[in-house]
């Protein structure tokens, strides 16, 4: 009897895979630098992700501790921080718990030098806040290379997907491992 055909080698059948292996890292992670960069590279892993931007609120909501795909490496994650009352995607979803997912022309006429100020091959983006008590902890935004449908699996997978990072920051803040808050408090 021949040898059944084996499936040729191919890219990860789903996103569920890396969202698994992300699961397992975040509950895992001992401290916010290594959420963020677990969510920065496991989620720009998958097919047609430009690039990923992580974010927590601080200073009593007024500022937003950045980072993305783009700014991190092997030496570690480069955090900067963006002021929670500029009108763009991510701040806009820590204020209100709502996503914001559209295709890039669908963005323009709200955030015009957001979009002035993305390349050419982001096509959409999905902005979607990280679930507190009360008000959103932070955001992840996800800046894709082709147009999602943001059918309701998507949406589905964005969401859980903010919940398990949430549910790691708050993890690891209880247990007060976030160290980069106390530093800037003790030097404030």
């Amino acid at each position: 009897m021949p040898d059944a055909p084996t499936a040729p080698p191919s890219e990860p059948r789903a996103p569920l895979g890396h969202l698994s292996r992300l699961g397992f890292a975040l509950v895992g992670a001992a401290g916010i630098d290594e959420i963020a960069s677990s969510l920065l590279t496991d989620i720009a892993a998958l097919p047609g992700v430009r690039r990923v931007g992580f974010a927590l609120s601080e200073g009593g909501g007024r500022r937003l501790r950045f980072t993305a795909s783009d700014r991190s490496d092997d030496g570690g994650v480069d955090w900067c921080h963006i002021d929670a009352y500029d009108d763009v995607p991510l701040t806009l979803v820590v204020r209100t718990g709502e996503p914001v997912l559209a295709a890039r022309e669908e963005l323009a006429p709200r955030f015009d030098d957001f979009v002035a100020g993305q390349p050419e091959d982001v096509r959409a983006v999905a902005a979607v806040p990280l679930p507190g008590i009360g008000s959103p902890i932070g955001g992840l935004i996800v800046f894709l290379g082709e147009g999602w449908a943001f059918d309701e699996t998507q949406r589905r997978l964005l969401e859980a997907t903010a919940r398990r990072a949430a549910d790691a920051v708050r993890r690891v803040r209880v247990r007060g491992v976030d160290v980069r808050d106390d530093e800037e408090s003790r030097t404030s």
